[in-house]
Parts: structure tokens; C-alpha cells; sequence
């Protein structure tokens, strides 16, 4: 993206050194060493676009402008080898955000300040290096959702911009920093841009033409198809007709299919379209992950039907399928995975705001360990009102925007598990009693999660002696001192919980707590 078309000031002093950038005025530059240089900072959205901050400019009450200046290679003066000028703003404008990018090319930035007196050249660079569409590092770098401005298929009633935009906002509460949408109007996806959201859309030249201009990379082919009749061999066909438009349009994007879901007839849809050649004509592995109430669905002892503990079953199912015609090493994401409030119908049985809190935290996690790249949560706003419409009770905030207990316990997921990596199976745990230790990077403290989603648990665990804290999935939190020896103990259950301690955390012995009324319901602590 580029700046409005390029400003000239009038010149200061009657010529200006030789070595020019492409485009450049005849505006004078200072001596060295007679202004600070601008420190400029970036913060990078998805794999195709790079906002740029320079609002902590010490000087900026004495600047008529600044300008934006790229290159190749490092550069300390605007005037060396390669500069190019990208944008020129006025002094009250500290922002901006640079699309499209291309993963993976490294570029350098440097933001100069202009004066009454001229240009000071010096800058102050900063480099960035997109990553891939998919790339993964911490656990934050996996989560997404699906978010449709103007409403999905299910939506009846038209919503106005100010109810879009204040979702919008609340969604940049959120963890989530990518949205999966089938369209990609640049007018709307520079208002997720502002807020440091980036974006995937679907297959088709409009698409195309718009994901180019606006850095956007990850393409779905479509979306369940054994759902609409087509078979396996026949996808595949299709599927590779788009891969090669969407090359040819963007050649580094990357194209998922065949999004279809975990039961058995999408299990036999996938082994057809393996069968009929696919593999070399898709990028990236997408299932949409719902669990069922049937009994081809397999659950830990005591576990209600629709608990995400039964992916570890049925994404076995899925890699085997994979690894039988060599694919095993494609990356997978799921662009759907939730549940719906609605509790007639509904999918996976009995179902409760606290419950459905508890199994989107737990399903992320798992779908984490299990190695996927990204997990697009569906979905974010109710579709609608009505309470025995199972597609209109999806979202995190209800219709009327009003926060569920969902949106909460993923703001603390987030908070708690977004900046770390995953540092292996908590010791202890067992087929019903689950627990992963996580690592901060950053601070190289663990925070462990635990959950038993059959039933509430008294826990004793054993840790590095000193101090554990304790948080609740919705955020409430206590501290606890450990013994001598490191051990301590504390309840949890069907809500996970997260340990934070300087040394991973075991579980030593673990028993079930009889007195205990409605076992996955939860407190809620309001941010």
C-alpha cells in the first residue's frame, strides 16, 4: 500500500545534494548531526502487511512532515543505493500501515523528519521479514475466527455499520488476529488492518485481484463440499483448476481444501480425493473439526459427547489418511471449530454457555498439540435470535453484542498461553485427567493448563518450591506457596485451569471431589 500521491515542499535553500532517491523533491538536507533520527517501530499483520509506528518522536512539535523511505538492503541515510520514498505525511500523522508485503522478503524502513530548514537524512531502520501464511511459533500465532462483515448465510436481519464496527473493536480485544471471510473489500479490510487484524478469504479472480492488492495470502478452495453432493475424485479435479488460477494470480499464495468435516462420510470424501491425485495440487490440509453425539465419536471415560478430547481419535483418522498417498508432512489447519449455544438439535448434545467456554479452551489447546498451524474459531457474533436455530447461536458475543462467558475465557487463553511454546505433556496426566506445560519465551516461566473434563478434581502437584499462581479460566486468580519440597494442591475440573510457576508442574495424585454443584460452571471476572 502506498501513501496519497507524493506532496513536494517548496525549496528551502537553492539545490540539494547529489545521490538522490527516486521521486525526490528538491527539498534540502541537513548536515549530520544536527537532528535526532526518528525511531520507528513495526508491528506485522498476517504474513502481507506491516504497520508502522513512529508516534514516540521526541521532536515531532518543531516537524512540518514526515516521509516514509524503503529499501532492499540496510541504509542509515535516504540518500545510499536503493532508497525508495513510500509515503509522505503530514507532522500529526505517526502511523502507517505498508501493504502488500510478500512472505518471506525481507525489507528495511526508516522515517525522516522535515523541518522548516530542510530534511534530516539520518534515519533510524527498521527491518521485518514477513512470515508464511502459515508459520506458527507461539501458541498466539494459531488462533483465529471467522468474522463476516455484513453477517453470514444464516443472518436474516441487516445490521448497521455502527453495530459492525463496534464488534469489530471488540474483536481486537480478543487474541484472534486473523478472520477468515469469503470476500475481501480493501474498504473493509483496511478496517481490520487498523486494529491488527489480518485476514484468509476463498478461491475467485475478485478475490484474487483484491488479496493481491491488500497482502492477503491463504486461499480456501471452498467450503464442505461433500455436503453439496460432489464427490471425491471430482474435487480433486477442481481443486486443481484453482490452484493453478490462484498461481498464476498470486504465484507465492498458498491454496487449503478440501474443508471437510470429521465423520465418516467425510472421512471416505478424503480418501477418494487422495485417490484421484490431490495431493500435489493443494497446500495446506483444512478439516472444519465439529464433534457429534454418534457413536463413531470417541470420548475419554465420563466425558459428554461434543468434548474436543475426541479430535485426538479422530485426527489420527485424518494423518493416516494423509500418510497412506505421502502427504504426511502438509500442514493442517482447521478453518472451523466451535459449538452453538442452541440446544435444540444441537450437534453434540447438552449444551451451556459455561460448557461451551470450557470446550472451545480445551479444543484449542488440543488442536495446538496436535500440530495445527492455525484454528479459525467459529464464529465470533450471533447470527441471529432465534433460540432453536442451531447456526444462530455460534458466536462469542450474542446478537445484541452482550459478551458470553466464551469471549472471557479466550481473552485469559490468550493472555496466559499467546506468547509461549509448547514445552510438552505435563507429567502425571493420564486419559482423563489432561495437562500441557507451556514456556514464556520471553520470561522462561511455565504456565501449565489442567482440566478434567468429567469431573471436578482434587489435585496435588509438585513444582520448583516458591510461589504458584493459580488462574481460572475466566481469569480469577490466587496464589499459593508451596511446601518444602514443592508440592501444593488445588481443585480443578471440566473449566481448565492455569498453573504459572518457574519450573514445569506435575500432577502427582488426583481425586474426584463428590460434593460439587454443576461441575463446568464458572465464575465470571469482567474486564
Amino acid at each position: 500500500h502506498q501513501s496519497e500521491p507524493l506532496q513536494t515542499l517548496p525549496p528551502k535553500l537553492p539545490s540539494h545534494p547529489p545521490g538522490l532517491p527516486a521521486g525526490a523533491d528538491t527539498t534540502a538536507l541537513l548536515p549530520e548531526n544536527q537532528r535526532p533520527e526518528v525511531a520507528l517501530r513495526g508491528n506485522g499483520i498476517g504474513s502481507g502487511a506491516l504497520k508502522l509506528d513512529w508516534s514516540g518522536f521526541g521532536s515531532a512539535s518543531q516537524v512540518e512532515k514526515f516521509r516514509l523511505y524503503r529499501s532492499d538492503a540496510p541504509f542509515t541515510k535516504i540518500t545510499d543505493p536503493g532508497v525508495e520514498r513510500i509515503g509522505n505525511f503530514p507532522a500529526e500523522v505517526t502511523k502507517f500501515t505498508v501493504y502488500p508485503l510478500t512472505p518471506g522478503e525481507k525489507k528495511y524502513y526508516g522515517v525522516t523528519a522535515l523541518y522548516e530548514d530542510g530534511e534530516y537524512p539520518m534515519v533510524k531502520p527498521f527491518s521485518y521479514t514477513p512470515p508464511g501464511p502459515v508459520d506458527v511459533k507461539t501458541f498466539g500465532d494459531m488462533l483465529a475466527i471467522n468474522h463476516f462483515w455484513g453477517g453470514g448465510g444464516a443472518r436474516h436481519d441487516r445490521r448497521s455499520r455502527e453495530w459492525e464496527t463496534v464488534t469489530l473493536d471488540l474483536l481486537a480485544q480478543t487474541p484472534f488476529k486473523t478472520i477468515r471471510w469469503w470476500e475481501s473489500y480493501p474498504e473493509v479490510l483496511k478496517m481490520y488492518y487498523e486494529r491488527n487484524i489480518a485476514a484468509t478469504t476463498f478461491s475467485g479472480k475478485r478475490n484474487y485481484a483484491n488479496g493481491a492488492q491488500m497482502g492477503v495470502h491463504l486461499y480456501g478452495a471452498g467450503n464442505e463440499p461433500h455436503l453439496h453432493g460432489i464427490r471425491g475424485a471430482e474435487y480433486a479435479k477442481r481443486v486443481e483448476a484453482t490452484n493453478r488460477e490462484l498461481k498464476a494470480a498470486i504465484p507465492h499464495a498458498l491454496l487449503y481444501a478440501p474443508t471437510v468435516c470429521l465423520d465418516g462420510r467425510s472421512l471416505a470424501f478424503l480418501e477418494e480425493f487422495y485417490a484421484a491425485g490431490a495431493r500435489e495440487h493443494f497446500d495446506v490440509l483444512d478439516v472444519h473439526n465439529y464433534l457429534g453425539n454418534t457413536t463413531e465419536f470417541v470420548y475419554p471415560p465420563g466425558y459428554p459427547s461434543g468434548s474436543p478430547e475426541g479430535l485426538f481419535e479422530r485426527i489420527s483418522k485424518i494423518r493416516a489418511i494423509m500418510a497412506k498417498y505421502g502427504d504426511g508432512d502438509k500442514p493442517m489447519i482447521s478453518t472451523e471449530f466451535g459449538y452453538t449455544d442452541c440446544n435444540v438439535a444441537n450437534p453434540v448434545g447438552e449444551m451451556t454457555p459455561e460448557r461451551k467456554a470450557a470446550f472451545l479452551v480445551r479444543g484449542l489447546v488440543i488442536q495446538h498439540v496436535l500440530g495445527f498451524r492455525r484454528v479459525f474459531v467459529y464464529s465470533f457474533w450471533d447470527e441471529g435470535r432465534d433460540e432453536n436455530y442451531t447456526e444462530h447461536s455460534f458466536g462469542m458475543l450474542d446478537y445484541y453484542g452482550q459478551k458470553k462467558p466464551a469471549f472471557y475465557a479466550c481473552q485469559v487463553l490468550g493472555r496466559e498461553l499467546g506468547p509461549c511454546v509448547f514445552a510438552g505433556k505435563m507429567k502425571g496426566s493420564d486419559e482423563v485427567n489432561f495437562g500441557y506445560v507451556y514456556r514464556n519465551p520471553e520470561t522462561n516461566r511455565y504456565v501449565t493448563i489442567v482440566w478434567n473434563g468429567a469431573s471436578e478434581m482434587a489435585g496435588s502437584f509438585r513444582t520448583e518450591p516458591g510461589a504458584v499462581t493459580v488462574v481460572a479460566m475466566t481469569g480469577e486468580t490466587k496464589e499459593i506457596r508451596t511446601a518444602v519440597d514443592g508440592t501444593f494442591r488445588t481443585v480443578y475440573g471440566p473449566a481448565p485451569i492455569y498453573l504459572e510457576s518457574a519450573a514445569p508442574v506435575e500432577l502427582t495424585r488426583a481425586v474426584k471431589v463428590e460434593e460439587q454443584a454443576a461441575s463446568d460452571r464458572i465464575g465470571l471476572k469482567l474486564d
